[in-house]
């Protein structure tokens, strides 16, 4: 096994949020140029911050009170699916990891494997999700990335997820 999570986990639970004063937006690094994720499957709005030295991204994506998935997904009480929020951090993975690849056009970002995840606090429809992925280790081929989802004060869910990139 590449990853021991029960070493990373605690560290991803107490880990302090990037405070948003610190935020770097990245000057050009559109969402659609570094995943083929598109609506209503796309579940990053905006990358709001990249750090290169320190392997960071944070993104943001609200969750749509319209959205198909609370129609059967605990209609009576909705709740976002925590299927979705892997998938959530899995796309943000895939952006920083894409951000240091040599050639993003080259290959597609597959999820292969969760090595970790947690669910910590339910999201409900109309909030807003801060998503912050690390990376651990990665080349051209493949990446793990540490991944947390916040909305507010709240950690909602942590996650260590492995990407592949494969052919078109």
């Amino acid at each position: 096994m590449l990853i021991d999570p029960g070493k990373l986990v605690p560290d991803l639970r107490n880990r302090s949020q990037v405070p948003q004063e610190q935020w770097r937006v990245p000057s050009s690094c559109p969402v659609a140029h570094l995943i083929p994720h598109r609506a209503p499957f796309k579940f990053i709005d905006r990358i709001e911050h990249f750090d290169r030295d320190a392997q960071l991204l944070v993104a943001s994506y609200r969750v749509r009170k319209d959205a198909s998935t609370f129609r059967g997904h605990f209609p009576q009480q909705p709740i976002f699916p925590g299927t979705l929020l892997i998938e959530a951090m899995g796309q943000a993975g895939a952006c920083l990891a894409s951000l240091f690849r040599e050639d993003v056009e080259e290959g597609r970002p597959l999820l292969v494997r969760v090595h970790h995840a947690l669910f910590l606090a339910p999201v409900y429809p109309d909030d807003t999700l801060v998503i912050e992925v690390g990376l651990l280790e990665g080349d051209n081929l493949r990446a793990i990335t540490t991944a947390r989802v916040h909305r507010r004060f709240d950690l909602c869910a942590i996650a260590i997820l492995e990407t592949h990139y494969v052919g078109r």
